[in-house]
């Protein structure tokens, strides 16, 4: 199947991407990765499932799902079948110790 769905009318006008396998997405220090992602354009928003894994600095999130929205900096993680999100946070300061 195609990388991409929607209509394109040229170059940049991608509207929606899959990707499966292995996959791997960074911004800044923000790294997700995950089974799958899909990338919505519009909504500025990539989904993450399967294996979903967030990482910033020295902080962990790991997940069924991790949504991201990257106009609005910011993530959400879904619970695993289990129902958990578990999670790894080192407060600000401590993270500033480290470096």
């Amino acid at each position: 199947a195609p990388p991409s769905t929607g209509e394109a009318g040229g170059p940049g006008d991608v509207e929606r991407v899959e990707a499966k396998g292995h996959v791997t997405i960074s911004e800044g220090d923000r790294i997700v990765t995950g089974d799958n992602a899909v990338y919505e354009q519009d909504a500025q928003k990539i989904t993450m499932t399967g294996n979903a894994v967030m990482r910033e600095g020295a902080n962990i999130i790991r997940g069924d799902k991790i949504l991201v929205f990257l106009d609005e900096n910011r993530g959400v993680v879904e619970g695993t079948q289990s129902g958990r999100v578990k999670a790894t946070i080192y407060p600000g300061d401590q993270k500033e110790k480290k470096r």
